[in-house]
C-alpha cells in the first residue's frame, strides 16, 4: 500500500537524472505490485511520476527520429492515465455508505473500548 509513495520519489529522481526508462520501469513494476489492492490516495503521485516518464521517453524518442518508440511511449502513459481514470469512476465507489458506517462503527467501538479502561 505505501510502495506508492516511495517508488513515486524514485521515479522522480531518475527522470531528473535523464534516465527516463529506468522510471518507467520502477513506476510500472510499482503499480504492477499494488494492482489487486490499490489505493489512489497512496498512487495518485506515482502515476503522475509514471506518465511524465513515459513522456520524456516519448519525447527523446522523437528527437532522435525513433516514432516507434515514442508511440509505444505515447500507448503506455495513455495506459497509465486509463487505468488512474478508472480508479476514480463512480461505480467503484458504490459500497462507500457501507465502508463509511463500518469506519463509524469501528470508532464508536475504540471510543467505547477507551472509556472502559479509564
Amino acid at each position: 500500500m505505501f510502495v506508492g509513495n516511495h517508488a513515486y520519489g524514485l521515479v522522480e529522481v531518475a527522470v531528473w537524472r535523464g534516465e527516463p526508462e529506468r522510471g518507467w520501469e520502477l513506476a510500472r513494476a510499482a503499480l504492477d505490485l499494488v494492482a489487486e489492492h490499490e489505493y489512489l490516495f497512496y498512487t495518485a503521485r506515482l502515476y503522475v511520476a509514471a506518465i511524465r516518464a513515459a513522456a520524456e521517453i516519448a519525447q527523446r524518442a522523437r528527437t532522435l527520429g525513433d516514432d516507434a518508440a515514442a508511440e509505444a511511449a505515447v500507448r503506455d502513459a495513455r495506459a497509465a492515465h486509463e487505468r488512474f481514470s478508472h480508479l476514480l469512476e463512480p461505480d467503484r465507489w458504490s459500497n462507500l455508505d457501507e465502508l463509511l458506517k463500518r469506519e463509524h462503527d469501528q470508532g464508536e467501538c475504540l471510543l467505547a473500548c477507551a472509556s472502559v479502561r479509564h
